[in-house]
């Protein structure tokens, strides 16, 4: 089977502006998206305290003291950076905005490199530009990039890492072998899932029927030793740092079928609108199984012949990642604790789907056009086509104005903490030694003041005192704490009050805002102590210059 024919040489002149318009639209519309910069979650503040700590010389940790494993480190250090920088010019950043800018990059470079790969799967220049404008309407990757995640610039990657490949079959040089490498490498640097690259490149180079059996070998080894070594050394890091690889998760909660059945609806969701897809799931999911068997059977059964016409479809690594991606997560999610299967977790397929279906399309209307009566056909399936564009059109229209009101949300809560008088305070004067706070994560954040969460019971004072060895512990203490979200999580509840800590230790106000107050926190004088035990009640010391 001869190869897949590139888009010809004179429609790209054509396909180029489209192409750059699509990028343009994406870019456009997450700006729109977020006009209060990405939105936050818990994983968005998790990022951003594992970048403060990296910053404070604390290396890979949460806000919580523990170690960053969950995640791997691409994204933290992307901050990182950001806020690095910031710093060194002398700017205070806003890091909502920062990220809305990176992510809007990000989208805008997804369409651009998607739009490149198509147009070398794809025959027909229209197809190639109506699959590009769909990358660039796709509400998962609008959704993804109007928050705080790592998604944006791994579905960037993982597209690199594809087109890579591509040349690298096209152009087998060590040059073109490396880039894909590199991107493979950096992509599971980004998001665990991102090493089904791996696999999907070792197994693409060694297709290759052009080359000898010992040269597909040899790219194939190299591809795979550069790709998974980073990973491997963080693997390494964290099992050394704390004793598990990426993190512990409990049992999950939801079986293999429902997992598999949150693939099939949010894959056919991005393509048919609700009134058109097929009422038996079921049955939709037998057919294709059977489908992939039959397959499965005809390769088994033409061998080497059959291997042959696969190394010839470029558009097998993107099957290949779609497969590989989509099987990593339904396993995944059915043995462990897991997030939903969603838009989010899905979002990296968005793109395969959308190739292959335009690819499938390219190929029927192709064929089509070589027979006299067929081409009327093929005109009517190009027009429906662009009809269909109209679909994505309206899944964005019906859910920009909810990412909108997230994104006002997330950013009041984000000022609130970064324009408190307290939190401004410690920004402005940052305290020496041990720090303790009731708002870790906010705190962290904002000033990228290294800290620690305060007891959250009384007795939890008296061995952080005896450890401080007569050396005071500096408090900064935010009074009311209501103001944490997801329920408190991130803030520490205690049994105790300022007033009641000031009953058992000596406590000292440095400074005292609106919103709370910073405090040192030491052992009690016997002076103070014979004062509580006669009845008299301790005394709240006021530093000069402190306001109350």
């Amino acid at each position: 089977m001869a190869q897949d024919a590139p888009l010809p040489p004179s429609r790209r002149t054509v396909f180029g502006p489209v192409m750059l318009l699509a990028a343009l639209l994406s870019a456009a519309l997450v700006w729109i998206s977020t006009p209060g910069g990405v939105s936050t979650s818990p994983d968005a503040w998790n990022y951003f305290a594992a970048a403060r700590n990296l910053l404070a010389g604390e290396g890979f940790t949460r806000y919580n003291g523990e170690p960053f494993v969950l995640w791997p480190p691409l994204f933290p250090l992307l901050i990182a950076a950001l806020l690095g920088l910031s710093d060194l010019v002398g700017q205070t950043l806003h890091l909502l905005d920062a990220l809305r800018l990176a992510h809007l990059i990000a989208a805008a470079g997804t369409v651009m490199v998607a739009g490149m790969l198509l147009r070398r799967l794809l025959r027909s220049a229209w197809l190639a530009a109506l699959a590009t404008l769909a990358v660039a309407l796709g509400y998962p990757l609008i959704y993804v990039a109007s928050f705080a995640w790592s998604e944006p610039l791994f579905v960037l990657l993982c597209l690199g890492c594809l087109a890579a490949l591509d040349r690298a079959r096209q152009n087998p040089t060590a040059r073109a072998v490396s880039i894909a490498a590199l991107l493979a490498a950096l992509a599971s640097l980004q998001r665990y899932t991102g090493a089904v690259l791996i696999a999907v490149g070792g197994l693409w180079l060694l297709l290759d029927q052009v080359a000898s059996l010992r040269q597909r070998l040899r790219r194939a080894v190299v591809f795979t030793m550069a790709a998974a070594a980073p990973l491997a050394l963080w693997l390494v890091y964290n099992q050394a740092r704390a004793g598990t690889m990426t993190g512990e998760r409990g049992p999950s909660t939801r079986p293999l079928y429902a997992n598999l059945r949150a693939v099939y609806d949010l894959t056919l969701a991005w393509l048919t609108p609700e009134g058109l897809r097929p009422d038996d799931r079921l049955g939709s999911l037998i057919v294709v199984g059977l489908i992939g068997a039959a397959l499965l059977i005809v390769i088994v059964r033409q061998r080497g012949r059959a291997l042959a016409a696969l190394a010839a479809l470029r558009w097998l690594p993107l099957a290949l990642f779609g497969v590989f991606y989509a099987g990593f997560v339904v396993i995944s999610a059915s043995r462990v604790q897991f997030d939903p299967i969603d838009e989010r977790l899905l979002a990296p397929l968005y793109v395969p789907v959308i190739g292959l279906t335009f690819v499938a399309l390219d190929r029927l209307l192709g064929r089509l056009r070589q027979h006299q009566r067929g081409r009327a056909v093929a005109w009517l399936g190009n027009a429906l086509a662009m009809l269909w564009l109209f679909y994505p059109v309206g899944r964005l229209q019906d859910n920009l104005s909810t990412l909108q009101d997230i994104s006002r949300a997330s950013q009041a809560t984000y000022e609130m903490w970064r324009y408190s008088d307290l939190v401004r305070t410690v920004r402005a004067h940052p305290p020496a030694g041990q720090v303790l706070t009731n708002a870790p994560l906010h705190l962290l954040v904002q000033t990228g003041v290294p800290v620690r969460a305060v007891p959250e019971t009384l007795d939890g004072w008296e061995p952080l005192v005896r450890e401080a060895k007569g050396q005071p512990l500096t408090v900064v203490w935010f009074d009311p704490i209501a103001r944490c979200d997801w329920g408190r999580r991130h803030c520490v509840t205690t049994d105790y009050t300022v007033e009641m800590l000031a009953a058992q230790f000596a406590l000292k106000a440095v400074t005292v805002t609106y919103d709370g107050g910073i405090y040192t926190v030491g052992r009690a004088s016997e002076h103070v102590m014979g004062s509580q035990k006669g009845g008299t009640a301790p005394m709240l010391v006021v530093a000069p210059g402190s306001r109350e």
